[in-house]
């Protein structure tokens, strides 16, 4: 099995945004080296005879300015400047007598608590948690925050209680999940101006591309929801082998019939 990685368009995408000709040039160039890999297997293991998806881990938001240029909703949104600040300080000592070390970090729209930190001050974790989710429902932008350990009972639509859980590790993922409103993403330091990031459940970041080619592929489209998670049972199955041990997805009906 050959893994590639054409990483051009997330590095354009994040100093340059998904719009202009930074882009445009990306994926002219990223056609001409797809090109150049179907041609080099084709000469190598021959036409027909390798299986073949093109796939992405995520899409991206536009640019914030390119938005409201164009009277869209969307906006920068300043962990640093506008969560991480004074008044979040002031509510802390205010209501559980404690400051802002209680936090270790937030990152990808996850709030990391330090729990050395609120061990040390005889606090109870779930009181930090639900003084933040408080604070954090008042926020300009947030459209949802949720508790990590209790997102299965929380009033949130289904699909954004199931990507949720679906990208959560007990160990990695941090206590607090905050979900912007559509087109608002975290501007930190080292952020392009002008380009974009990602992290989102909405359609413009969750929906990507996923093409098969090749060995007994017949051609067709399908307009139905599969996920990245079908694309390994989806070769197993057509390989007639065990699906790996973590696998959680369904096999991809459209490319098995006929197989």
């Amino acid at each position: 099995m050959l893994c590639v990685s054409y990483s051009q368009t997330d590095v354009i995408g994040h100093a340059w945004g998904t719009r202009g000709e930074h882009a445009d040039g990306a994926y002219l160039q990223l056609d001409k080296d797809l090109a150049r890999l179907l041609n080099a297997l084709d000469e190598h293991v021959g036409k027909g005879n390798y299986l073949l998806f093109l796939t992405a881990d995520h899409g991206a938001a536009h640019n914030f300015q390119w938005m409201a240029d164009h009277k869209m909703n969307g906006g920068a949104w300043k962990v640093r400047d506008d969560v991480l600040d004074d008044s979040l300080d002031a509510y802390l000592r205010e209501t559980i007598g404690a400051d802002l070390s209680v936090i270790s970090d937030i990152n990808s729209y996850r709030v990391f608590l330090n729990h050395a930190r609120i061990k040390e001050l005889g606090l109870e974790v779930q009181k930090v948690k639900d003084v933040l989710i408080d604070y954090a429902r008042r926020l300009p932008h947030v459209q949802f925050v949720m508790d990590f350990e209790k997102v299965n009972t929380w009033s949130v639509p289904d699909v954004i209680r199931s990507r949720a859980l679906l990208g959560y590790h007990p160990h990695r993922s941090g206590d607090l999940l905050l979900v912007l409103e559509a087109g608002w993403y975290e501007f930190g330091p080292g952020s392009s101006p002008v380009g974009t990031t990602h992290g989102e459940w909405n359609p413009y970041d969750a929906h990507i591309p996923l093409l098969f080619y090749g060995w007994k592929v017949e051609h067709g489209s399908t307009s139905r929801e599969v996920h990245i998670t079908d694309i390994a049972p989806t070769v197993c199955q057509k390989l007639h082998i065990q699906q790996p041990n973590a696998c959680i997805g369904e096999p991809i009906t459209e490319i098995i019939e006929g197989h």
